[in-house]
């Protein structure tokens, strides 16, 4: 038999992987919620103070800028790794903070 049908190669797709279309949608989508808080903060202000009821709006900006980043990051591929560790830190970070909002919930007498 020839060796040449044996070592043959699989055709390359010259699609971008699926994982690569997400990580840029949801990127441009997080950039896109994170410059929202620049441009409607009053928007993020009430379910901000929930979370974050010392200085609601300096959080409001961080967050805003810590979402942008984030997802600026995720549409980059060089930085989408890091940046993907780093949005699942910070959704930790927010689900920490939830948590603790709602035992403050529970505790103030009604």
């Amino acid at each position: 038999m020839p060796t040449k049908f044996f070592n043959r190669t699989p055709p390359q797709s010259t699609n971008p992987p699926v994982t690569a279309i997400l990580s840029t949608a949801i990127g441009a989508g997080l950039t896109i919620v994170g410059l929202s808080h620049f441009a409607l903060p009053r928007l993020w202000d009430a379910g901000t103070r929930l979370l974050f009821p010392d200085d609601t709006r300096a959080w409001v900006r961080r967050n805003g800028a810590t979402e942008t980043a984030l997802g600026v990051g995720l549409t980059v591929p060089a930085t989408r790794p890091i940046s993907a560790a780093l949005t699942v830190l910070y959704a930790g970070h927010l689900g920490t903070r939830a948590i603790r909002a709602a035992a403050r919930s529970m505790r103030k007498p009604r």
